[in-house]
């Protein structure tokens, strides 16, 4: 783990961690050469690594892991570099950071991974790479919460193509059986559906929340693809009947 602060000199601490927010690179390099450890931590607990890939300043993110700063040091969270750059998108820093060793599976205190971050946010460019890599793409956090269900959630039709194609379970649910078809279908994501559906997802599992929720072109699409209209819910009631209740003509 880096140094704390107490053990440095803390205006020369307190000028690179300012550096390394500020995008000066050459500040950054000058006070690593004069004997400042890379791997010093700010009063939060982050390391440099961490402020510039959160900043998204490749320059210094490539200065640091020149000199050796620790790929995977976390904070009190668990929260490591590679899980800053990915939930802000910066796709050099996260290539940058796998390509010098990051470990692009570690998993923060509450079971979230660098992949399960990028599918949340729909960074499709960043999702690829971290899947090129390497990542586990059935991973899932301490509520069973998987990349492609919360890509599927937040209706990121790339994130979920790509996570399909590199072999994602389209029917792994989270602890309490939502599964990525039927919140997509909840929550009237046609393309997701789709691309579910042509991926082998279980179409009766979600049929009753595109019928609950009024969503037409999702219920079309899950008939189309032989879902049973019929088929009964807990206490016998169907999908039709759903939508009857609820007051949704198209879908009835």
């Amino acid at each position: 783990m880096g140094q704390g602060l107490t053990s440095l000199m803390g205006n020369t601490a307190q000028a690179l961690i300012s550096a390394c927010k500020g995008g000066d690179k050459e500040t950054v390099r000058t006070l690593i050469n004069q004997g400042t450890s890379p791997d010093i931590r700010d009063d939060d607990g982050k390391t440099l690594l961490m402020i510039a890939s959160s900043y998204g300043h490749l320059g210094i993110v490539n200065v640091l892991v020149t000199k050796n700063a620790q790929l995977d040091d976390a904070d009190k969270n668990g929260v490591t570099p590679l899980m800053l750059g990915s939930a802000n998108g910066h796709v050099g820093v996260v290539e940058l950071l796998v390509q010098h060793g990051a470990d692009i599976n570690k998993a923060n205190k509450d079971g979230v991974t660098p992949l399960l971050i990028g599918s949340h946010n729909g960074h499709v460019g960043l999702v690829e790479i971290l899947v090129q890599h390497g990542a586990a793409v059935n991973k899932a956090d301490k509520d069973g919460v998987t990349p492609l269900l919360i890509g599927s959630q937040n209706g990121h039709v790339g994130v979920v193509e790509l996570l399909v194609q590199h072999g994602a379970d389209t029917n792994k649910a989270e602890k309490d059986g939502v599964a990525p078809l039927l919140i997509g279908s909840q929550n009237g994501h046609v393309g997701v559906v789709e691309l579910l559906v042509q991926h082998g997802a279980d179409i009766n599992k979600a049929n009753k929340d595109g019928s609950q929720n009024g969503h037409v072109n999702v219920v079309e699409l899950l008939v189309q693809h032989g879902a049973d209209v019929n088929k009964a819910m807990d206490y016998g009631v169907t999908p039709l009947m759903l939508g009857s209740e609820n007051g949704h003509v198209g879908v009835v």
